[in-house]
């Protein structure tokens, strides 16, 4: 493993702890309201920006995305 593949692993584990520890299983990854990113390394930036790959990974690893997020971020899938 390169150190960058070994970084992202790291990061990606401890992105994946911080959105599902207790404390933020009720929060949303996005305001719904506007789309803007609350959390992650893509924090500020509207959800229409994000790379499609990481709009997968967001619905299939964050367990506590309600209904209505996970149909927003589906909608910006090619």
């Amino acid at each position: 493993m390169t150190d960058y593949n070994f970084r992202h692993w790291q990061h990606t584990k401890e992105f994946e702890k911080e959105l599902n520890t207790p404390t933020n299983k009720t929060l949303q990854p996005f305001r719904t309201i506007d789309g803007i990113m609350e959390i992650g390394k893509y924090k500020g930036k509207h959800i229409s920006t994000l790379p499609e790959h990481y709009i997968k990974w967001l619905i299939e690893n964050y367990r506590g995305l309600n209904d209505t997020s996970k149909n927003k971020l589906k909608s910006f899938m090619k």
